[in-house]
């Protein structure tokens, strides 16, 4: 046992006990000691000091001693070998965009988009996703793995999902008893619903444009703008998705700005902002630590990522330290 959790265990004990003022009756001659004792005191734990936080430019000018920046702006093979092939062209693109994300793209591996991490082709795989993303939202990841085991322990015991049918056909009492919310319950059987009447369908993945699937899965109960991008990125492996709109997203563009502030400035004389006169969601009057950049800027500098934004969105997050694993499980295993 630590000192410090000793100090706060005795305290509690001798907090327990009645002081001198708190004895019952008179008090006798024995009580009142000769000479008085010194009280002991015990030592406390040495306080930890608090961690200094490294900024993000710190954090950038480390990465560059670890990863130089080569004149090819060559990926390592065994980086690329991490990735699939049109990923590792995105990135390649990225960088003819802005070299300096080098280090920051080569620190580590985007673990979504690892070669044997496959897109979704089945309808009952997208349900199962669509679901998830539901199951998640406002709770933490593992909150929606115990709901999500629960919901499929209603159906068998196998830990294999329902199909839209199936929970269609179970009333809500039972599906809620999983520790689904009213709300969550009526959207998922309106994905089921939606599945059921050929609404969504591997067919329209297939055959419709980002933004024409972004507004089916939008008109779906439930289904949010950016679940629904959450979906596009990490179930269906689009590349070319971009959610202004994300916290980590907003916050990560803002500190990728700190130490370029010539992008920024271009972006303030190429973009009218009159036309949108709240400039972020963020813009809440809360205190951050980061600076709130005007969502129209966040989207044009954006633009020149495409048809690779998807790859700028995940750096965004790099940037602002967001937990990718977690974010792909929204589409995958869990979400919002």
């Amino acid at each position: 046992m630590s000192a410090a959790k000793r100090t706060l265990r005795s305290a509690s004990i001798v907090r327990d006990f009645p002081q001198d003022g708190d004895k019952l009756g008179p008090i006798n001659d024995e009580d009142i000691p000769s000479t008085p004792k010194k009280k002991r005191v015990r030592q406390s734990a040495t306080p930890k000091s608090p961690k200094k936080k490294t900024s993000f430019k710190q954090r950038e000018a480390e990465l560059l001693l670890q990863y130089p920046i080569p004149s090819d702006l060559s990926l390592p093979e065994s980086f690329k070998s991490l990735h699939q092939p049109e990923f590792v062209k995105g990135l390649k693109h990225v960088l003819t965009i802005d070299p300096s994300l080098y280090p920051l793209i080569v620190s580590q591996p985007f673990g979504p988009f690892h070669p044997s991490e496959k897109p979704s082709n089945t309808d009952q795989g997208h349900f199962e996703k669509l679901c998830r993303s539901v199951i998640g939202q406002q709770v933490s990841g593992a909150a929606a793995r115990s709901i999500e085991a629960k919901f499929v322990g209603v159906f068998n015991d196998k830990g294999q999902f329902p199909t839209p049918q199936e929970v269609i056909n179970t009333k809500d009492e039972t599906l809620r008893s999983a520790g689904l919310s009213v709300r969550k319950t009526e959207y998922i059987k309106s994905i089921c619903q939606n599945f059921i009447d050929g609404e969504i369908s591997q067919k329209i993945f297939e055959n419709c444009s980002d933004q024409d699937i972004l507004e089916k899965l939008v008109s779906i109960k439930g289904i949010g703008e950016w679940s629904a991008k959450m979906f596009l990125t990490f179930a269906l492996h689009k590349l070319d998705v971009f959610a202004s709109d994300d916290l980590g997203v907003a916050r990560g563009i803002s500190r990728y700005l700190e130490s370029r502030p010539e992008i920024l400035q271009k972006a303030q004389k190429e973009v009218d902002t009159s036309i949108q006169k709240k400039k972020s969601k963020f813009d809440d009057g809360k205190k951050r630590d980061w600076k709130i950049i005007h969502d129209l800027y966040v989207q044009h500098i954006a633009k020149d990522y495409a048809p690779y934004r998807s790859l700028f969105m995940l750096i965004c997050w790099r940037a602002s330290s967001t937990n990718v694993d977690v974010l792909s499980e929204t589409s995958t295993t869990t979400s919002k």
